[in-house]
């Protein structure tokens, strides 16, 4: 019997290895992936080709699946695209040329390598055959929006699913080509809609194939600006009125963007996507338009002669015939090359007159192609170059250039069917250039094609860089990061972008009335050519009080604040705007009248006469400017009034003969600049300088009496108030229980939104220093203090929950130990007093009424 015997210890380990190994394999393959195939398994050599790798167990979360061309997890990555991956597809877009031959892919999801079931292996190659080449970009000079036809070879749209996203055209680094043809192998069409202009470097991707190479010469794409209107057409000799010009490729940097009309700078202020606005600037005369022509879409006048003798040729015949005479027809047209291809004639020639405007600065070719004699004739100007008659060394007469060649003859070519190209010619980038073109037909096909290009870029059709030789150059001109706008051919045709200065358009100012004035008070001012219309913004939401403010300008937030001031808006026209305090009241008429800078409100206006409510401005010699938003800023003699100083009164009008207290100076126009204070004969030491407020800090008198209060201000006057300081030495004692009435409390009501200055003032038996500590409350909502005397304290409210309650005042000396503050609240309509004990620890409300009296 044979027996079988046990492994050898030597021999377990290794059978265990082989059971680890196989369990390992198992557990790998329980989680792979897999690949089935990968499409296209060759790309451009430049990367950006669409891979589409099929296959199960992948992750969806897309990037979260590993992609490697070449030596595995080594290799170059392949960069999925996150919302087009699915448990079954991956599609990655290829780096640039990683490498010779084909290479193996490697997918990793999950943390495990995918398992190829592609039989012929799971391979991928970069090769110059799949790599797509662009050869021309037509036109390479454009207005946006516009179709490019690009042409090239190897062009291929591949990923169906995805239709148009499977192509991608960058001009700059903004992909604004949309694709709006089939891609063949040769060419395909895109539209580039609106963009900055410039000289742009361009980028062209087809998914099936990847990154094309584009010859140098083609790499680039001009994006010209334009210009299609202007409005307003007329407006001041003085400037100052908004100009909006519309067209395309502004740039959204506004200092970016010049204009000049008639030379005249005009500022620009503001871009739009199809518009920039600007402000002009004042110009010595009336300025008027260059004529323009009549007929709409004219580039190009063409001249048709027929019946011309056999063998006719440009320099035998030319003079005496297509220079001199008479054509047989004449037309005016936007495309001369379709124009003369669609005629039929034998023995026949053509002259075809126009003006070139260059874009840029630089060399130009030109290039003129016919059948079967042609010439280009390119004068240094707008005025024509003429071939005059000449005599030959035997004595016959014949056309001849006066000095043998004349430079001006840019091509002469006898033949058919060929580009013949000028030597470069220097053109200065929006300066007009006559042209002439001439072709002679003898037997059969019949044509002239002209194109040009810049600096040795793509040639574009020479028919959209034409304009006909009456057309006029606009007074609006434009400059787009140093590129002239090009204008459209609404400009050059009609009245659309015209603009002129002139007397008519612009007003006048003769005088204002009173030279000297405060703020608030009425502003006269005479002229001519003032607005008498007005533009109304529309009303906010109807109001609690819709009268205020011109009928209910004011936001409802706002209406009670614009309230407390309805001297300011008593016109109609006119809207509160609470953003100043007080409150300004801006027109909605067309006449912005201006004192200092800041607007003073219109409330009357005639074609003669305006009438505005002087603004709260700093006190001295302020001009005065009109602008009418239809015209512009009104001429004459620069108009100035002196604004004075108002002083309304001071706060407290008492306090301490030791000095200390702060003074509060109300009025408007004070300058924080130059203000100064004067107590009696001693300085006011200033502690801030408001436009409505003073405070400084009341100097020691030693002993009881008044004193003169005088401001200085900026305009060199000494305004001496007719109240005067009184110094008073009573003394003060802690926790004295004051009584403060409805009387003493100024204004006794004001908007739950706060912000409303408060004077409360305390009986003339009482006086306290600044080292007085103040509180106040209003409805429980602190009314914070901004300046106290002797006598009176002055706070700005809070915002109230509600309304309905009123004032209660505590004071204490800080060297008083610390109280509890109450509140006394009482309702509205009752007149009451309030008082509230130091030493009391009970609240005091509206249902316990005796003790708040």
């Amino acid at each position: 019997m044979t027996s079988t015997s046990s492994p050898t210890p030597a021999s377990r380990p290794s059978t265990l290895l082989g059971l680890v190994s196989v369990a390992a394999l198992l557990l790998v393959a329980a989680h792979a992936s897999t690949i089935t195939s990968i499409t296209p398994n060759t790309g451009s050599l430049n990367g950006w080709t669409r891979v589409s790798i099929l296959g199960t167990g992948f992750d969806i979360r897309g990037r979260s699946n590993l992609v490697y061309i070449g030596s595995g997890m080594a290799g170059v990555y392949c960069d999925p695209i996150p919302n087009e991956c699915t448990t079954t597809r991956i599609v990655c877009l290829t780096p640039e040329y990683a490498g010779v031959g084909p290479m193996p892919v490697t997918v990793n999801s999950f943390g495990y390598n995918a398992i190829c079931q592609v039989a012929a292996g799971c391979n991928y190659q970069f090769t110059i055959q799949k790599t797509p080449t662009v050869t021309l970009i037509s036109p390479q000079w454009l207005i946006a929006p516009a179709n490019i036809t690009v042409y090239g070879t190897r062009f291929s749209q591949g990923d169906a699913s995805v239709a148009a996203f499977d192509f991608t055209m960058w001009i700059g680094d903004e992909e604004r080509c949309n694709l709006v043809s089939t891609i063949t192998g040769s060419s395909f069409i895109c539209n580039v809609v609106n963009m900055r202009p410039g000289l742009l470097p361009t980028t062209v991707i087809l998914g099936a194939s990847g990154k094309a190479n584009i010859a140098s010469l083609v790499s680039t794409v001009a994006v010209l600006p334009s210009i299609s209107a202007v409005t307003p057409s007329v407006g001041s000799l003085a400037g100052g009125q908004t100009v909006t010009i519309y067209g395309t490729s502004f740039s959204p940097d506004v200092s970016s963007n010049y204009v000049t009309i008639h030379g005249a700078p005009c500022i620009v202020d503001y871009y739009g996507t199809l518009y920039i606005t600007c402000k002009t600037t004042p110009v010595a005369a009336a300025t008027t338009s260059a004529s323009r022509i009549v007929s709409p879409n004219v580039s190009s006048t063409v001249d048709a002669y027929y019946n011309l003798p056999a063998g006719y040729d440009l320099d035998l015949y030319f003079v005496g015939t297509i220079q001199y005479l008479s054509p047989d027809s004449t037309a005016v047209t936007s495309n001369f090359n379709t124009y003369i291809g669609a005629i039929s004639c034998e023995q026949c020639g053509f002259r075809v007159t126009s003006q070139f405007v260059p874009t840029f600065t630089g060399n130009h070719t030109f290039s003129l192609n016919g059948d079967d004699w042609f010439e280009m004739w390119l004068s240094d100007s707008s005025e024509p170059v003429v071939r005059a008659r000449g005599v030959t060394a035997t004595g016959s007469t014949r056309a001849l250039d006066v000095d043998g060649f004349n430079p001006r003859r840019i091509i002469s070519y006898q033949g058919c069917c060929t580009y013949i190209s000028s030597a470069p010619q220097y053109l200065v980038a929006g300066k007009t250039y006559w042209l002439r073109m001439f072709v002679k037909n003898g037997y059969g096909a019949l044509g002239l094609t002209g194109r040009v290009s810049f600096n040795n870029l793509t040639n574009v059709p020479l028919e959209t860089m034409l304009y006909n030789s009456a057309d006029y150059v606009s007074p609006v001109q434009v400059l787009v990061n140093d590129m002239q706008a090009l204008p459209q051919k609404s400009c050059l045709n009609f009245s659309s972008c015209d603009y002129n200065f002139v007397a008519s358009a612009t007003p006048t100012v003769t005088g204002v009335s009173p030279t000297s004035i405060g703020p608030q008070q009425s502003l006269t001012i005479t002229g001519t050519g003032f607005d008498t219309s007005t533009t109304n913004p529309g009303t906010s939401t109807a109001c609690a009080v819709a009268t205020l403010c011109g009928g209910g300008g004011c936001a409802c937030a706002t209406q009670a604040l614009c309230g407390l001031h309805t001297s300011l808006c008593s016109w109609s026209g006119s809207a509160c705007v609470y953003r100043y305090n007080p409150p300004q009241c801006f027109q909605w008429s067309l006449n912005t009248v201006t004192v200092g800078g800041q607007p003073c409100n219109v409330t009357s206006q005639t074609s003669t006469q305006l009438v505005c409510t002087m603004p709260f401005v700093t006190a001295g010699s302020k001009r005065v400017i009109v602008s009418i938003a239809t015209t512009g800023q009104a001429s004459g003699v620069a108009k100035y009034v002196n604004v004075l100083t108002v002083v309304d009164g001071i706060s407290p009008s008492s306090g301490s003969i030791n000095g200390g207290n702060v003074l509060s100076i109300n009025g408007f126009g004070f300058d924080p600049a130059s203000t100064q204070v004067q107590v009696g004969n001693a300085t006011c030491a200033i502690v801030s300088v408001a436009f409505d407020l003073i405070t400084c800090i009341v100097p020691s008198l030693g002993a009881e009496g008044a004193a003169s209060v005088r401001v200085l201000t900026s305009n060199a006057r000494a305004y001496i108030l007719p109240t005067s300081y009184q110094y008073d030495a009573k003394p003060v004692r802690p926790g004295t229980t004051v009584e403060v009435t409805e009387s003493s409390i100024t204004p006794i009501n004001g908007p739950a939104n706060g912000a409303t200055r408060v004077f409360v003032t305390l009986p003339t038996a009482y006086s306290m220093s600044s080292s007085t500590a103040i509180s106040v409350v209003i409805g429980g909502v602190p009314c914070a203090v901004r300046a106290a005397g002797s006598n009176s304290i002055q706070c700005f409210t809070g915002v109230a929950a509600a309304a309905g309650t009123f004032l209660c005042c505590r004071r204490h000396l800080a060297l008083v130990r610390q109280h509890q503050w109450r509140q006394c609240a009482v309702h509205q309509r009752l007149r009451f007093r309030s008082s509230v004990h130091t030493s009391a620890s009970r609240q005091c409300d509206v249902r316990d009424r005796q003790r708040c009296l």
